[in-house]
């Protein structure tokens, strides 16, 4: 499925400054949100995370939802109340290969002696924007019973 993703998105997600939180449910289905900084589109508008901890929970049940074709989620929140819910399908793994190369080779680079467990792709499904602004324009509009009776008042 292609979902549009705006500049706006696109920028905030590629911003290293962003904070970027992915939301992935454990065998049990509980929900396990865990910050990843090394979250970006790549050119395929799909996501793509780089998981650089083995044995990590979030990378489990990342692979998990692969397996058994499960949603996950990342939570992108930038400057100014500017917030988006990206809601998809993991569709590959990389753990070798051409991609993985670049993409260790890379981040060894930026930080250093680590290591790269996989780069984790997913297939976006639905953007929610959740900015504040945006929220509260919509409430302001489609639920205006919802205005407190000191806003009415003036």
């Amino acid at each position: 499925m292609i979902v549009d993703v705006s500049q706006e998105l696109r920028d905030l997600i590629n911003n290293a400054q962003a904070v970027k939180v992915l939301v992935v449910l454990s065998e049990t289905g509980i929900p396990l949100a865990e910050l990843k900084e090394s979250v970006f589109f790549n050119e395929d508008a799909n996501i793509e995370y780089l998981e650089l901890l083995e044995g990590s929970q979030s990378y489990k049940n990342f692979t998990r939802s692969l397996w058994y074709d499960k949603k996950v989620s990342f939570l992108i929140s930038g400057e100014n109340g500017l917030s988006f819910q990206i809601i998809g399908k993991p569709i590959k793994i990389l753990v070798s290969g051409p991609l993985y190369e670049k993409k260790y080779i890379g981040l060894r680079e930026e930080l250093g002696d680590v290591d790269l467990a996989a780069v984790c792709i997913t297939e976006i499904e639905e953007i929610i924007d959740n900015s504040f602004n945006k929220k509260f324009e919509e409430q302001e509009k489609l639920k205006p019973i919802f205005k407190h009776l000191d806003r009415l008042a003036k």
